[in-house]
């Protein structure tokens, strides 16, 4: 009764969630299903899994489950709720985990008829710093002559049941900045003695929203978020420092170049004007999402309901393996307003049916050229 494992699965691992790099009891959870099922693994950088069925052949076609959990206290009032206080598996890892491990054991279980090599990737630390880039940096595409890679999100944004994908861009390049003003403090009574970093800092965040709309109205496609701005020590002191930081998300990195120099322009300007000195610091962190187009075309045929989705401006380290070989990434809908699944990713209260599931695993046997569950009563 497969769907009752995946159940078991999702629920058992849903009760632990952990934080990027630290996910041992996720770890040991996954080695024993995969010692179970009679499958080869080893572990990487503490935490990853990588699990093998070789077939003898020359290259591995792989799937990718992210492992970690969101320092979220989970809401939802269920059996299975999350043990780990301030720990929410919140952005479904504890799905994609559950379906890759289902679809894993099928495949062993029908190693015959498999015609290439297969890999799982269990990967920690999906939500920074980010796990992908390590283990490609460990050479496990290499090893295993990894020849193509496949890859889910569970999406609230599509209904329950529902398979989005895209050729090209579906996912965002994204990255961080963060802010330091600096002035000159002074007695808010004689403001004229100090410089107002405040001042300066609100005017920046007014210059962001500005550079917004200039980018909407050229018809570029990009998202700043300015997320945290802290300044000033006392109600009746001007500040002397500011520290405000940021997202910002784009698929093509020429866009990003230029928000980076509109900003840095408008930065220069209030400087010169208010006499404040500011330095921004910009992180580059997650490629863009781009998956492949040969590939696209046979995901399509194999997955024949999949649906034609926009691309999104949430980000995702799956594009690490995508720059080094082809690859799909593609979206699981949870929707589903009947149940009460209607609660963003990252919400304490995100929930969904784990029916879901087994259509993902199911989709991972075809991609593996196996003709997926048997669709009786007691599988279903």
């Amino acid at each position: 009764m497969m769907l009752k494992e995946i159940i078991e699965i999702r629920r058992a691992l849903h009760k632990i969630p952990e934080e990027g790099n630290k996910e041992y009891k996720t770890r040991d959870y996954i080695i024993k299903k995969l010692t179970e099922y009679g499958i080869d693994y080893e572990v990487l950088h503490d935490t990853a899994v990588i699990a093998h069925i070789d077939v003898q052949q020359n290259r591995a076609v792989a799937y990718r489950a992210d492992m970690d959990g969101l320092c979220v206290s989970e809401c939802n009032d269920i059996d299975y709720k999350s043990v780990h206080a301030g720990m929410m598996h919140a952005c479904g890892h504890d799905g994609h985990m559950a379906s890759v491990l289902a679809a894993a054991k099928v495949m062993n279980e029908n190693r015959e008829k498999l015609t290439e090599n297969i890999l799982f990737i269990f990967q920690p630390a999906e939500e920074g710093p980010g796990g992908a880039e390590p283990l490609v940096q460990a050479g496990i595409l290499e090893k295993y002559r990894v020849s193509r890679i496949y890859g889910t999100h569970l999406y609230p944004l599509l209904q329950e049941g529902a398979i989005g994908v895209r050729s090209g861009y579906i996912m965002a390049q994204t990255g961080e900045f963060y802010i330091t003003v600096e002035g000159k403090s002074a007695h808010a009574a004689e403001p004229h003695l100090g410089t107002d970093t405040i001042l300066s800092s609100a005017l920046l965040v007014s210059a962001v929203d500005e550079i917004k709309h200039q980018l909407k109205e050229e018809n570029i496609t990009a998202v700043i978020s300015i997320g945290t701005f802290h300044g000033g020590e006392r109600v009746n002191v001007i500040a002397e420092k500011t520290l405000l930081s940021g997202t910002m998300r784009t698929y093509d990195s020429a866009v990003r170049t230029k928000i980076k120099s509109m900003i840095d322009a408008k930065a220069k300007q209030i400087d010169e004007k208010y006499r404040t000195k500011t330095t921004i610091q910009y992180t580059d962190m997650y490629p863009a999402v781009s998956n492949d187009e040969a590939l696209y075309e046979d995901f399509i045929k194999k997955v024949p309901e999949a649906m034609a989705v926009e691309a999104s401006m949430l980000a995702e380290d799956f594009s690490a393996y995508q720059q080094r070989v082809p690859g799909i990434f593609f979206f699981t809908g949870t929707y589903n307003e009947e149940r009460g699944y209607v609660y963003p990713l990252h919400s304490n209260r995100f929930n969904f049916d784990e029916k879901i599931l087994l259509k993902v695993a199911d989709i991972y046997l075809r991609l593996a050229g196996l003709d997926g569950f048997d669709k009786t009563e007691e599988n279903i």
